[in-house]
């Protein structure tokens, strides 16, 4: 049996993989990976990836306070109805990059008995087209965006506005708003400077 050697891995390959912060053009949706509690959705760029995972609806952490903050007490159906829409978001917003708009339609006419049968079926959707566009050489590529988390150590993508279709020839449309420049764009330790944001 061989012995394991902590030293034989060099420097260099213990850096991150994950996407770093910024706007990115022409990034390949990878899959949709669906485990027990959880989906994610995954995407590669020159060698490295990034992953929205979205979280099994439940009733914890409901909302205190709302986007005008004011509070509020949301019910345990609320925060279940708010945390499902929330998930549903990114793997449609990929579904639109991937699917006809009749495919579309026909999938929202379908009846589905739950959420976990409509991301099983959005997930083998999406799956499988990636693996058709690849083998037909048409792959379909996304712009995204990533911020810092609120520890400003690692790159997460934001809530709203993180993801468009990519088209070929065309700059990205996607943009950081004025909080996420002052807040979520440089990690913490350092300022914002006209030079970081080019």
């Amino acid at each position: 049996m061989s012995k394991f050697d902590p030293f034989l891995f060099d420097e260099k390959e213990l850096t991150t993989t994950k996407i770093p912060v910024g706007i990115h053009s022409k990034v390949e949706l990878v899959n949709v990976d669906i485990g027990d509690s959880y989906f994610d959705i995954n995407f590669s760029k020159d060698g490295l990836r990034h992953n929205i995972r979205k979280w099994q609806p439940n009733d914890k952490y409901p909302l205190t306070v709302d986007v005008d903050g004011e509070k509020v007490e949301e019910t345990p159906e609320q925060t279940i109805a708010r945390k499902t829409k929330e998930n549903l978001g990114p793997i449609n917003k990929v579904l639109k990059v991937l699917a006809s708009d009749e495919e579309i339609e026909n999938m929202k006419k379908k009846s589905y008995a739950s959420y976990d049968e409509y991301i099983e079926n959005a997930a083998k959707f999406i799956n499988k087209r990636i693996m058709d566009n690849e083998r037909n050489k048409n792959i379909k590529y996304v712009n995204i965006k990533l911020i810092y988390d609120k520890d400003g150590m690692y790159s997460v993508f934001p809530r709203y506005g993180y993801m468009e279709e990519y088209k070929e020839g065309m700059e990205p449309t996607l943009k950081y708003s004025d909080y996420e420049i002052k807040n979520s764009i440089t990690p913490k330790g350092r300022t914002v400077k006209d030079d970081d944001l080019l």
